[in-house]
């Protein structure tokens, strides 16, 4: 309804620039339109209702007759909090902040919320310049967004991170390479470094650690370095098979990394190309801690999966490598995102094979519980009304 305000005040030479149109119900009798004012202005409101409708009609181009709700109450914490929270809850990607939104009356109106730093850079100029002109849009009164910029983990707990000419460094000590020769005794927190930088040094939590090959047959390896507050893909190649990181006793443990971070611009994510990597004493970076098991489960029951004729799909590289015989299970996930941390699946498909063969099958949706993103909607098709209600 922004829009739509300041037409109606270009054509009155801002006569109504004090009241604020929020939103509109549509019913089968008509159009209510919510005019919110100050106490001293309703009855402004009240004498020219008549002409608000009439702009209200001309302007919106409505079809149906239109009535007027006029709110001259005044504004609650609760009541701005939770109008804060349903809008951030359209924005992914700062989904991390709902829990630390606060609102106060006195002795200004004002909401109060906390982001990282790296959060904050995405959001100065898209989530928090539209917050803004909510909050204007919304009320009468001013209020004011304060954003506070902190570093805190998943918990919403601060962590010790102290902040060097705006960047934030961890001290790390009993320094045990693994691969390679790090030097210094200080780490950037992963929401410090830089988009595109050389000879950066970062720590966080070690995880999910994958060997791979390139189509010329070299041998490359990843894994996620994550702090509690975010988390980082990580790319090494080891120049010999001893250089290998993923067969070594790294998961959940603190590591110090060295290498050049690269920005994709297309996938909107920061990776390290890893020169070395060490073990590291760091009272920082926080290990996501297994969530308790649901007391009550829904079991799944697998559907069997049966052809007249069916071929093994692996009948074409020859004898089924050894470690494709026996039975296994193979999940596929769809996700809101990339985040470990605060990403959600929207879909599980899983096949179980038996010496390569598919014996078994199962699907579901899952209901995230938060908005999925266009472009994950417009990646997987699964939209926010398909997984409404699904198993959680």
């Amino acid at each position: 309804m922004n829009k739509i305000y300041k037409e109606i005040n270009e054509q009155t030479n801002g006569k109504y620039k004090s009241l604020r149109f929020p939103k509109a119900t549509f019913s089968k009798v008509g159009v209510t339109v919510t005019v919110v004012c100050k106490k001293e202005d309703r009855q402004f409101v009240e004498t020219n209702k008549s002409e608000l409708i009439d702009l209200l009609t001309k302007t919106c181009a409505f079809h149906s007759e239109i009535k007027l709700a006029i709110d001259d109450s005044d504004p609650t914490a609760s009541g701005i909090r939770s109008a804060v929270v349903a809008f951030t809850e359209k924005f992914t990607y700062v989904s991390s902040v709902l829990h630390t939104i606060s609102a106060e009356v006195q002795p200004e109106y004002k909401v109060k919320i906390k982001m990282h730093r790296a959060m904050y850079d995405l959001a100065k100029n898209d989530y928090i310049v539209r917050l803004n002109e909510f909050l204007s849009d919304n009320y009468a009164v001013q209020v004011n967004a304060d954003i506070e910029i902190v570093e805190f983990s998943e918990s919403g707990t601060v962590y010790s991170a102290k902040v060097d000419n705006g960047i934030k460094e961890y001290d790390v000590t009993d320094i045990r390479p693994v691969v390679g020769e790090i030097f210094g005794s200080k780490a950037r927190t992963i929401s410090s470094i830089d988009a595109n930088g050389y000879n950066m040094t970062v720590c966080g939590i070690f995880a999910m650690p994958t060997a791979f090959r390139s189509k010329g047959g070299r041998r490359y390896e990843r894994f996620l370095l994550y702090d509690g507050e975010t988390s980082l893909q990580c790319r090494y190649s080891p120049q010999t098979e001893a250089d290998s990181i993923v067969n070594r006793d790294l998961t959940n443990k603190t590591v110090y990394v060295f290498g050049n971070v690269e920005y994709d611009s297309a996938r909107n994510e920061a990776s390290v190309s890893v020169r070395a990597l060490a073990l590291c004493a760091c009272s920082g970076p926080k290990i996501v801690e297994k969530r308790p098991a649901p007391q009550k489960y829904e079991r799944i029951i697998p559907k069997p999966y049966e052809e007249y004729v069916q071929s093994s799909m692996f009948d074409s590289v020859g004898a089924l490598p050894p470690a494709l015989r026996g039975g296994f299970v193979v999940f596929d996930f769809e996700t809101t995102g990339l985040s470990i941390l605060y990403d959600r699946p929207t879909e599980l498909g899983a096949v179980k094979l038996v010496d390569g063969r598919i014996t078994e099958t199962f699907s579901t949706l899952i209901d995230p519980r938060r908005p999925i993103p266009p472009e994950v909607v417009e990646k997987t098709g699964i939209t926010d009304e398909m997984v409404k209600g699904q198993p959680l």
